[in-house]
């Protein structure tokens, strides 16, 4: 048996999942920590993340080595998507962090993300082979990002990562009342499928949708 942890930045929120591992494939969740920081709020609206944010990330990060330690766990993997990634002081964040928390994060490349993403839900829909099969629309929306996958039988027909996750557009439409702020979201949105369609032969026919991240419970309610 083995045990592993995993550790995702991301612009909203950090996330901490622990579980253990063994053969055949057997997994079994030990714990899940989130604890919500929003570095993309920075990010997004100034370019950087603020020193005060840098430190609360690294107190964050010092909760979950100490977490790590608690099981006993020295193999993990921490990584930062979009809110870490666009920040113009993200190699300062990554060594800060590192120096005072001894957690060592990467960013991951936008494709890498996707991947990620796409081959989560890959191993957890039972029937993702048949979707795929049939024309299938795979949309990732997070805080940072949409990021969509768009596959029928073998042939990947788009792959992209969009800048319009939730809190994304929550700050570039904050100048706008919020009487009107759903109408230029609207909008925004309308442009990015038009272009998406744009790129795709209007033969080829997608018959499912699959969403996941962290903001599609907000979409739902």
């Amino acid at each position: 048996m083995k045990r592993t942890g995993i550790i995702n930045v991301g612009a909203s929120a950090f996330r901490m999942y622990i579980a253990e591992y063994g053969p055949g494939g057997y997994e079994y969740p030990l714990d899940y920590l989130v604890k919500p920081l929003r570095l993309g709020t920075d990010t997004f609206t100034q370019g950087y993340i603020s020193l005060e944010n840098v430190k609360k990330a690294t107190n964050i990060l010092n909760m979950f080595r100490l977490k790590l330690e608690e099981y006993n766990i020295k193999d993990y993997k921490a990584m930062c998507t979009s809110g870490v990634r666009e920040a113009t002081n993200r190699d300062f964040f990554l060594d800060y962090t590192l120096l005072h928390s001894d957690i060592k994060l990467e960013i991951l490349d936008p494709s890498e993300e996707i991947y990620i993403k796409y081959l989560g839900a890959k191993h957890t829909v039972g029937d993702f082979k048949q979707l795929e099969k049939e024309g299938l629309v795979f949309a990732n929306v997070s805080s940072g990002n949409v990021m969509l996958n768009i596959s029928r039988k073998d042939l990947t027909i788009y792959a992209g990562s969009l800048p319009y996750g939730s809190l994304r557009l929550r700050q570039m439409f904050r100048s706008i009342s919020h009487l009107k702020r759903h109408k230029a979201i609207e909008e925004h949105v309308r442009v990015m499928i038009s272009r998406i369609i744009s790129t795709i032969d209007p033969k080829i026919k997608l018959r499912h949708l699959l969403g996941s991240g962290s903001s599609i419970n907000i979409m739902l309610r």
